[in-house]
């Protein structure tokens, strides 16, 4: 992923520029997470997100307890949303946590 630098003019009267730089850093670098549910019987699950993108990878982690022989692993990735493909389940929904 590329980085760009932005410069952000601060007033003379500025009296924490340092704290100021780095929230507004923090804001353009903010990592994205979330939830999704992996539906009984199905194999594929889509997760959609504005900020989701191409330069962005998806780490996944299983919701606590919920997992004994899950297969999981992104298959794709465009602009907006990528593709969870997992072991089907049968009996019950499953939840996995995304984080960019």
């Amino acid at each position: 992923m590329s980085h760009t630098h932005i410069v952000i003019p601060l007033s003379q009267h500025e009296e924490r520029p340092k704290e100021f730089r780095r929230a507004i850093n923090q804001l353009i670098n903010a990592s994205i997470s979330g939830s999704a549910t992996l539906r009984a019987n199905q194999t594929t699950t889509t997760v959609t997100h504005e900020n989701i993108s191409t330069e962005r990878h998806p780490t996944l982690t299983a919701a606590a307890g919920t997992w004994a022989d899950l297969s999981l692993r992104v298959s794709s990735i465009t602009q907006g949303s990528f593709v969870i493909t997992h072991s089907n389940e049968a009996a019950t929904d499953r939840i996995v946590h995304w984080h960019l």
